[in-house]
């Protein structure tokens, strides 16, 4: 990124919504789950060690530990997997609002106001630059009227143009 660039923080409320309640019942989904996992897997130790008169090793805190580290790595990599989702959505939904403002800025910096912006994500900045597109080529405009008016022979009216000129660049 450039050092030039604004940095300015994206921040849709509803979006980040979403993804926070979409997160949280996730997470409780797949902390249910994986109860659930280890209630059966234990439940089904039980039951083969029930009716034994010697326990076996399957029953020692080793083992126990094993199986919940077992879900514990499960519920982690699944973890993973959503944030990596939703961090690929959040950054193409900034990507969505930045790209046209990029465009715009371009274009006003090439003086270019033949760009038509296609703005896909609304939001507040992408009105704000197409406002400022839009002032910038009504100003371009004017001064181009402006400056059709001047007259090479004339002093008087070089210098009343180019007020005039300074005035509609303010």
């Amino acid at each position: 990124m450039n050092s030039n660039k604004r940095h300015i923080h994206y921040i849709n409320p509803a979006v980040q919504k979403r993804l926070m309640i979409s997160l949280i019942v996730a997470e409780l989904i797949l902390i249910c789950l994986t109860i659930f996992w280890l209630y059966i897997d234990l439940d089904q130790l039980i039951e083969s060690n029930l009716y034994k008169i010697h326990i076996q090793n399957t029953l020692t805190t080793s083992f126990l530990m094993t199986r919940l580290s077992k879900s514990i790595l499960i519920l982690l990599a699944i973890n993973i997997i959503i944030a990596s989702i939703i961090v690929w959505y959040w950054k193409n939904y900034i990507k969505a609002i930045t790209t046209p403002l990029e465009q715009i800025t371009h274009a006003i910096q090439t003086l270019d106001f033949t760009i038509d912006p296609l703005i896909s994500v609304p939001h507040e900045s992408g009105a704000i630059a197409v406002e400022w597109l839009e002032r910038e080529k009504n100003q371009l405009i004017k001064l181009r009227q402006c400056l059709k008016k001047l007259d090479d022979e004339n002093q008087d009216s070089i210098s009343r143009v180019l007020e005039e000129c300074k005035k509609i660049i303010k």
